[in-house]
């Protein structure tokens, strides 16, 4: 066999181990790499098991359980959570609330949604304000029912479970009610 041809077959070899390598933490995450030698795990046991793995930080999708604490609050709801590189989305209650926020470096979550709903369907809520017409266009009752700001907040920190595995526990507050959230990843 000639000289190039060795050359070439021992750079072919070296790619090979290098993409295999790179596949190895893809799949398992990097701090996963240098226990894999010392474990000797398996790449089928790796292998569609369901689990998500986390490339850096908490980036990822996490969901759990959101538990009222207070009475009167609602029922119990799955939430999940998507955490991307320049923050967080939570959906607490499938589908009907986003809260938008910030992941600190030291793992807490925090984030709050404000909305203004009513105020008479888009009529003017102070009766003293003349419409095109020149007459009023709202009434006493609308005024008394004008519009109200509604928050929704999200206080969270990320840390090891009971199970030993990365988990989001914290509280979820809106006026008198809480609720509790415990998120894993997804």
């Amino acid at each position: 066999m000639s000289s190039g041809k060795r050359d070439a077959s021992r750079r072919r070899q070296t790619a090979v181990q290098w993409l295999a390598c790179g596949g190895l933490v893809l799949m398992t995450g990097c701090s996963a790499v240098s226990g894999a030698v010392g474990e000797a795990r398996g790449a089928s046991s790796l292998l569609g098991n369901g689990e998500t793995y986390a490339i850096y930080g908490l980036e990822g999708r996490w969901a759990g359980p959101v538990t009222p604490t207070a009475e009167n609050c609602g029922e119990a709801t799955t939430g999940s959570m998507m955490i991307g590189d320049n923050g967080f989305g939570f959906d607490p209650f499938e589908g009907t609330t986003v809260i938008n926020g910030s992941v600190s470096k030291d793992g807490t979550v925090s984030g709050t949604l404000t909305r203004t709903v009513g105020g008479g369907g888009g009529v003017s809520v102070d009766p003293g304000l003349p419409g095109p017409s020149g007459k009023p266009t709202g009434t006493l009752a609308e005024a008394a029912h004008g519009p109200h700001t509604l928050s929704i907040s999200l206080e969270a920190k990320a840390g090891k479970g009971a199970d030993g595995r990365m988990a989001i526990e914290g509280v979820l507050t809106s006026g008198r009610c809480t609720w509790h959230v415990a998120l894993k990843r997804a």
